[in-house]
């Protein structure tokens, strides 16, 4: 079972009945507040230990706040500082909300039909989420999880989540996916996926931003403040669009790609350093991953080899490669990327989306022009 999720803002029958939701959501905030208190001088944290020392205390001294309000702030608070130990952070002080939001539960909110039925401080109102295309379509089709309400530019945003059902995949062939920071991906397939117009606007995205920030002006903040965003939303755009593509155009329904964990920890041979810290590469792959299943694919990992240095045809380590271009020891000049991808559906150990002749010769279909990829596509 897997859940995804689509935001969308709700929309009030009244600005009351809004009014009414956001102070609701400032009491959870101050709930919140109060109860970080208490788990912070607590010696084992635990929901029974808490609910005794708070709950009924909190009750008498605020009655207007509804009882699941604080259940759901004690819930909350408990999480938060589970995370802080799993992470290992040090606190010196309770932490503290800042943040309008809340965890709905079946208590809070109920819905019949399109709608929903919330709590407020002046009782239940009735909203409706802004359906579009993609959200329309899955509020049909599938079971709603406990949804997230949240507050956003002094707007009412609810983030739905979706309960799928996994679907069993039978495995007809492999196909290989290189990612790299010239190229953002190549298949074994022979298809280029980049866009060109994409990194030049990151740049010219990035390099004003060291202009403002260079000056320190209020001016400059000010203009700081509206790009703040800016970049990680094209970049979110940019995968999604890519993930489409790869997923439309490839025929195998299984995707090998190499597990690259930690790879932006470890010293490249690049010369600017920040160049692969600006490649989405896990933010692709969770996209990818939970994105597969609805085209009828999905997607493994394989372990990451010296597959650059690798000649796709003898599987030896006997070439060299050099930018786009991988020599190898018999003088064929083959597509660096398009060597590597291959050379990734291979360790998968399953049969390949295209056809590798066995007897050894040099009339291979993968075999480049030097400094030409076989398929540019641009995205």
């Amino acid at each position: 079972m897997r859940v995804i999720s689509y935001t969308t803002k709700l929309i009030f029958d009244s600005e009351f009945d809004k009014e009414s939701v956001l102070e609701l959501l400032l009491w959870q905030k101050d709930v919140f507040n109060e109860c970080s208190k208490v788990v912070f001088e607590l010696k084992k944290k635990s929901i029974i230990d808490l609910h005794a020392k708070f709950y009924t205390n909190f009750r008498k001294s605020q009655a207007k706040i509804p009882s699941q309000i604080i259940i759901c702030s004690q819930r909350e608070c408990l999480a938060r500082y589970k995370s802080i130990r799993s992470n290992k952070h040090i606190i010196s002080k309770p932490i503290e909300k800042k943040n309008l939001s809340i965890q709905l539960d079946k208590r809070i909110y109920s819905i019949k039909g399109d709608q929903f039925s919330l709590i407020s401080s002046k009782g239940r109102v009735k909203c409706k989420p802004f359906f579009y295309k993609k959200l329309k379509e899955n509020w049909d089709k599938y079971r709603i999880c406990d949804p997230l309400l949240f507050v956003k530019n002094n707007e009412i945003w609810i983030s739905l989540m979706f309960e799928i059902t996994e679907v069993k995949i039978e495995e007809n062939s492999v196909v290989g996916l290189d990612l790299g920071v010239r190229l953002f991906a190549v298949s074994s397939e022979g298809n280029v996926y980049d866009n060109k117009k994409f990194k030049k606007e990151k740049r010219q995205l990035r390099f004003l931003k060291r202009k403002l920030q260079s000056k320190g002006t209020k001016s400059a903040k000010r203009h700081l403040k509206k790009l703040r965003r800016k970049e990680r939303n094209k970049s979110k755009n940019f995968i999604h669009n890519i993930t489409k593509d790869i997923l439309t155009d490839i025929k195998s329904n299984v995707i090998a790609l190499e597990n690259l964990k930690g790879i932006k920890n470890k010293k490249h041979k690049y010369e600017n350093k920040n160049v692969i810290s600006q490649v989405s590469l896990a933010e692709f792959r969770r996209v990818l991953t939970y994105k597969a299943p609805f085209y009828g694919k999905m997607v493994i990992l394989v372990d990451k080899k010296k597959k650059k240095k690798t000649d796709c045809r003898t599987g030896k380590i006997d070439g060299i490669r050099k930018g786009r271009r991988y020599y190898g020891s018999d003088g064929v000049v083959l597509d660096a990327d398009y060597n590597a991808a291959i050379n990734i559906a291979f360790r998968a150990h399953r049969p390949t989306s295209f056809k590798a002749p066995l007897d050894g010769t040099l009339n291979f279909c993968w075999q480049a022009v030097v400094n030409q990829p076989i398929v540019c596509k641009t995205i």
